[in-house]
């Protein structure tokens, strides 16, 4: 929801300031750049609408992943020694590598 507030924000507030600063009396920034501010404001309200369809639409593949890593946390503390293994498997490939390295040199 973060990113789609985000996106929001920053969309609005380009377009505003396009719109602000294209009636301004003295003229401060050119119409070029009034031009890419209402264009990047437009671009970023649209791209929040699409991550907006993005969370609706994939609501249910969002709700499984969480579903996952709760499980996943729940395996984790029912086997704390769990999270050894790859620090384990690391030593095993370290272990192996060193006289591997010595023997090809």
């Amino acid at each position: 929801m973060l990113v789609w507030a985000c996106l929001g924000a920053l969309g609005a507030f380009m377009y505003l300031w396009a719109n602000d600063k294209k009636n301004d009396v003295p003229r401060t920034h050119s119409d070029r750049e009034v031009w890419v501010a209402k264009g990047l404001g437009i671009f970023f309200l649209v791209m929040c609408a699409l991550w907006l369809c993005t969370l609706v639409f994939l609501r249910k593949r969002i709700n499984l992943a969480v579903g996952l890593v709760r499980e996943a946390a729940r395996a984790v503390i029912d086997m704390p020694l769990i999270v050894l293994y790859p620090f384990l498997q690391a030593a095993g490939l370290v272990l192996f590598l060193v006289p591997w390295s010595f023997y090809s040199v």
